[in-house]
């Protein structure tokens, strides 16, 4: 047994959310407002999802599809051990020899997505924002930051890196060449 430390909000938009909890090790203290208790988690190594009880979760498995009914939905956690982008890397990602592969992950706030450059420098992470309902992606070695909305990518900036929105999750995109790297 042992004691949590600290507590952390995620508040939800009305639909799916792609939601992190950025602890190693946590609990579900409780779930606000018109909120599904099942959520989805994406197992790269078969690509496709697993249903779970959002309050099953313990450790960090990546990052989680939620949804709320309303905009008054919100997941209190607790939890210890502040997760870092390292930390995901080198125990969760998977990657293969043959082709892209994405992983959904958890988005520590406050993350730093250049550290990702020190495992492969072919990195892509995409969030989907629930609040304006685009998708945002971040490419780590060119440092492109792009959104797509209404059909169509559109060009942000190009940025040494970026700050992840608090209690995003996100997909990582590892092309071949990061798997003869060691994650």
């Amino acid at each position: 047994s042992f004691s949590f430390s600290e507590r952390y909000e995620i508040k939800l938009s009305k639909g799916w959310n792609l939601i992190s909890i950025p602890y190693e090790n946590y609990y579900i203290a409780k779930i606000e407002g018109k909120v599904h208790p099942i959520g989805y988690l994406y197992i790269p190594q078969v690509g496709a999802y697993n249903k779970v009880d959002l309050y099953s979760l313990s450790s960090q498995e990546g990052g989680i599809w939620v949804y709320s009914f309303d905009d008054n939905g919100k997941i209190i956690v607790e939890g210890i051990v502040p997760l870092t982008l390292e930390s995901i890397a080198s125990k969760i990602m998977f990657s293969s020899p043959q082709k892209r592969i994405f992983n959904l992950i958890s988005l520590p706030t406050g993350a730093s997505s250049t550290s990702l450059k020190k495992i492969c420098e072919n990195i892509r992470i995409y969030y989907y924002n629930s609040t304006d309902k685009c998708w945002y992606s971040y490419n780590v070695s060119s440092g492109e930051y792009k959104r797509y909305c209404k059909d169509r990518w559109e060009l942000i900036g190009v940025f040494g890196d970026i700050k992840y929105p608090e209690g995003a999750g996100g997909f990582v995109r590892l092309d071949p060449s990061c798997h003869s790297q060691r994650l």
